[in-house]
């Protein structure tokens, strides 16, 4: 596909990133990322903290629409982009993280853009081009968000995976799923009961619906999206089983498939003093 410089805004939090498909991955616009994360010194946050920047020349940089910049562009892959954010000492840095796993993404794989305003009149031709484009950078996103973060992750926490202890392999893993479950309207609850209940946010618990494939419905005279409380309650264990606790500074949990996300309640107040998670 064409480079096709994207940028990603919130008013909300007062931040936007541009980013392209760089030989087929994505990357970012680095200095403009590192002063929307609030770094006084962007040069010296991706001296500190990137490790793998792409630095484009002047021409380059031009031609894939980055302006006329003298010294050229510094682009920041997946593995950069959360060592920016996960070092970042300021509360906007888990904003932003929230902003982008659980609302930029989500919504780009489900409409093919991010855009909270009315599209402008574009032609067809122009729209199956931009929404080609857009829908392929998402993908890649996507697909390199969980590997990409628990990499960072591992790097600002000093965990070291080859050191953890294997899973047997004589002994089945939980997967996440809602197969097993045969329910009636009765076991149902709105989400955002089930929000209070596990201490996960609203937008969490439904990404985790989605994520699980977990049964749901609209029931008569009830507000809003209902699931199936016992499914929603052996999925949200297992998320925490197969997650990465919240270490030093960092209070987001991390799961290399699910991506991040936070917690209101200590799990042992929800599953009781036996549940030690991850």
């Amino acid at each position: 596909m064409n480079n096709q410089l994207m940028t990603f805004s919130s008013e909300e939090l007062n931040f936007s990133m541009s980013g392209i498909l760089y030989e087929g991955r994505p990357a970012f616009d680095a200095v403009e990322l590192a002063k929307s994360l609030g770094y006084t010194n962007p040069a010296k946050a991706l001296k500190d903290h990137c490790k793998a920047l792409i630095k484009l020349d002047y021409n380059e940089s031009l031609e894939l629409g980055f302006g006329e910049k003298p010294r050229g562009t510094q682009l920041a892959g997946q593995a950069d982009l959360f060592r920016l954010i996960l070092r970042s000492q300021l509360p906007s840095a888990e904003r932003v993280q929230d902003w982008v796993c659980e609302d930029v993404l989500p919504a780009i794989m489900t409409t093919g853009t991010y855009s909270k305003e009315v599209p402008v009149a574009k032609s067809h031709q122009q729209e199956i081009s931009m929404n080609h484009d857009i829908l392929s950078l998402a993908r890649v996103v996507a697909e390199a968000t969980a590997s990409a973060t628990m990499k960072a992750v591992m790097e600002v926490s000093g965990t070291n995976l080859v050191a953890a202890s294997p899973v047997s392999s004589s002994v089945p893993q939980q997967r996440i799923s809602s197969t097993e479950f045969v329910n009636t309207d009765a076991e149902f609850v709105p989400v955002h009961k089930i929000s209070w209940e596990t201490g996960l946010s609203d937008p969490s618990c439904r990404r985790l619906v989605r994520f699980a494939n977990l049964p749901s419905r609209q029931l008569p005279g009830v507000r809003g999206l209902c699931v199936h409380r016992e499914s929603f309650l052996h999925a949200f264990q297992v998320l925490l089983e197969e997650s990465v606790r919240p270490s030093g500074k960092r209070k987001r949990w991390q799961h290399p498939e699910f991506g991040g996300f936070v917690l209101r309640k200590d799990p042992k107040e929800i599953f009781g003093e036996g549940h030690h998670g991850e």
